[in-house]
């Protein structure tokens, strides 16, 4: 005890995002503690995962940077892959036929029920509630089997290529596995409501009003349970979003800020990703598109415009998703610039956590969606 009879500080190393799928060695929080009690955080560093994922693409074949640009995330590969495809398409005038268009829409939003999940993994397991941890790696194991059996590929699906989709895409795994997938969101939405244990458990958890989310900048799950955000599928549609706005409508709801308020907001994310992917499984199906497996959808690329810069953007799992190209010619990128969504989430790191048990940051770190990924680029 020191003279005022408080416990003595000490410091402590937090692991940054503990249970990351891919990153052996995640970024350290440095924690001051008074017992177990959060005095104060040491700045958050990062860089030490950089790939340099710009200057490994650049002056690349247009083949070879998509290989390298989907892995920029784990959670986000098509969402980067998309992006870069649109902003190659926008730099040689390409129109991308539209049943292309919603096999895209189809497997981003797949991919953002898995990085939802996986959301759902991380919090449940730091919470105690072992059997929603269970039931959401379950959930994603089935996704990942559909995946394998539609695409022959269980991660990393390379459906995106410039001016369409590849061939050899069978929708029928991902319609049967979709469709079944009404039983498991009203689990989560019992769980995560007011009474359910989810709920109970990270009520008053990690507060963040709407007006300092705003003034963080912050994106994604960090910024839904605070505020309503822009989302680029509503605000500024591409593909196929254009025709499907009405499943994006902004709920008009109070919302608390705290973790039980985001695990809300990624249950009702599931829910709209669901309701945009399963349509497009359905009629692929019924049409028999994808049945026979679908061939590859391309349009032939426009005129390239080197030396001029090229923007595609998309929203991401953890937010948006910004790539700038030039091109050295119709085939090969000249320079390009990434920009992920994440760095703001750190500077909102001690107010949330000052005060807290180290149990409670557990919770707190996991429902803010940090990906060091998208950090270190």
């Amino acid at each position: 005890m020191d003279e005022k009879g408080a416990p003595p500080t000490s410091t402590i190393r937090l692991p940054l995002g503990p249970y990351h799928p891919t990153l052996a060695l995640p970024l350290d929080l440095t924690l001051r503690l008074r017992g177990e009690t959060i005095e104060g955080l040491a700045p958050v560093g990062t860089g030490y995962a950089r790939r340099g994922i710009a200057a490994l693409a650049a002056g690349r074949p247009i083949d070879e940077a998509l290989l390298i640009v989907e892995r920029a995330c784990s959670f986000a590969h098509e969402s980067y892959r998309i992006a870069l495809c649109m902003a190659v398409e926008a730099a040689t005038s390409t129109a991308v036929p539209l049943i292309a268009q919603h096999v895209r829409l189809l497997y981003a939003e797949i991919e953002r029920i898995l990085a939802r999940l996986w959301n759902l993994v991380q919090i449940a397991r730091a919470a105690g509630d072992h059997k929603a941890e269970a039931d959401a790696l379950e959930q994603r194991e089935a996704l990942f089997e559909s995946l394998q059996a539609a695409t022959g590929r269980r991660h990393y699906w390379a459906v995106s290529v410039p001016g369409g989709v590849r061939e050899n895409l069978d929708a029928t795994p991902l319609k049967r596995v979709l469709g079944a997938f009404d039983r498991a969101l009203d689990a989560w939405r019992a769980r995560v409501a007011p009474a359910g244990r989810l709920g109970r458990i990270c009520r008053d958890l990690g507060p963040l009003n709407a007006e300092r989310a705003a003034k963080l900048g912050l994106t994604g799950v960090a910024a839904r349970g605070s505020r309503p955000i822009e989302d680029l599928r509503r605000a500024r549609p591409y593909g196929a979003y254009g025709a499907n706005t009405a499943a994006l409508k902004v709920t008009d709801r109070k919302l608390g800020g705290d973790v039980a308020a985001r695990l809300v907001c990624i249950i009702e994310d599931v829910g709209t990703s669901l309701s945009l992917a399963r349509p497009v499984a359905d009629e692929l199906v019924a049409d028999e598109l994808a049945a026979a497996t679908l061939p590859a959808v391309r349009a032939a690329p426009g005129e390239a415009q080197p030396g001029a810069i090229s923007l595609g953007a998309v929203e991401g799992p953890h937010g948006p998703i910004e790539v700038a190209v030039t091109l050295a010619g119709a085939d090969s990128l000249a320079q390009l610039r990434l920009s992920a969504p994440g760095a703001a989430t750190l500077a909102g790191l001690p107010e949330l956590l000052e005060g807290r048990s180290l149990a409670q940051a557990s919770v707190i770190l996991a429902s803010l969606d940090l990906c060091i990924e998208c950090l270190d680029l």
